[in-house]
């Protein structure tokens, strides 16, 4: 099914996996357009935002402050999942290993508007793509990585296009 958080807030959930949210269905869509998701925690992958197959848009609002091993805002997992991202923010995650505001697994990241700012992780402060992203607008600004791509890390035969858009002050 689908799912549209348009205000509100979804704060302060833990979980092994996706501390706020899951999309695990290949026909499910999960859309932001305004509100928050926030302060979550998964053990593993996923703070904010996981995508196991399905899609997940981010349209307006902010995913903020959420932390996990990898994938501290959103974490997109399997080849069939995608995540867009075409207004609103991910700022202020945390992973502990890699991808502290979005981490792509194996699936697709389409990042076309919005922000990813100041986020924290050991590799990928912004991004750490291991599948396909694609920055076609949007800014990537201010990430840190405590070893290797404070904006973006790309690793092993992941794809990233950049056609558009801005990466800097990581």
């Amino acid at each position: 099914g689908n799912a549209t958080l348009s205000g509100g807030q979804i704060l302060s959930n833990t979980a092994d996996i996706g501390g706020g949210v899951v999309v695990s269905d290949s026909t499910a869509i999960f859309t932001q357009t305004s509100g928050t998701i926030g302060y979550n925690y998964a053990n593993y992958h996923g703070g904010g935002v996981y995508v196991d197959a399905g899609q997940a848009v981010l349209n307006g609002g902010q995913i903020v402050s959420n932390t996990a091993d990898t994938g501290g805002g959103v974490f997109v997992s399997d080849s069939t999942a995608v995540f867009t991202q075409t207004s609103g923010t991910i700022e202020y995650n945390q992973a502990a290993s890699n991808g502290g505001g979005v981490h792509v697994e194996f699936g697709q990241a389409v990042l076309s508007g919005g922000q990813i700012l100041s986020n924290t992780a050991n590799y990928g402060g912004g991004v750490y793509d291991f599948g396909q992203v694609v920055l076609s607008g949007g800014q990537i600004l201010s990430n840190t990585a405590n070893s290797w791509g404070g904006g973006v890390f790309v690793s092993g035969a992941a794809i990233f296009t950049q056609t558009s858009g801005m990466i800097g002050y990581n």
